[in-house]
């Protein structure tokens, strides 16, 4: 049997290459959502937005439809202008008093709108 090394190195070369794109593939679409402070922090990769909870003038449970309203998952523009957090198919929309609109996913939506109601009730 004959192992050429050459072919050993491409394929290392090839496995740590495709490893790397896998990790950063997974990291930038990633989306996180945390809420701390009176604010609401939205972020996919390098894109982020923040959300004042003081600055929300509503907000309503929402059915979302991925792939029909925003083309897909993760930080997207949706059909209705609105800007999109998306990881499944409920969320909620949070309406500002700048006229933006949020989309954002959530397994329980229920327990961030709790959340969000007691803090406005503190402001």
């Amino acid at each position: 049997i004959h192992l050429s090394v050459g072919n050993f190195e491409s394929s290392i070369s090839l496995l740590i290459f495709g490893g790397i794109v896998f990790y950063l593939f997974h990291r930038l679409s990633k989306v996180e959502i945390k809420a701390f402070d009176g604010k609401i922090v939205l972020r996919n990769g390098p894109l982020k937005d923040e959300i004042q909870v003081e600055d929300i003038t509503q907000v309503v449970r929402v059915k979302i439809h991925p792939f029909r309203d925003y083309l897909g998952h993760g930080r997207r523009f949706g059909l209705d202008g609105s800007i999109g957090y998306i990881t499944g198919s409920q969320g909620i929309r949070i309406e500002t008093n700048d006229n933006k609109s949020y989309v954002i996913s959530f397994s329980h939506p229920d327990e961030f709108l709790l959340y969000l109601k007691e803090e406005k009730s503190r402001n």
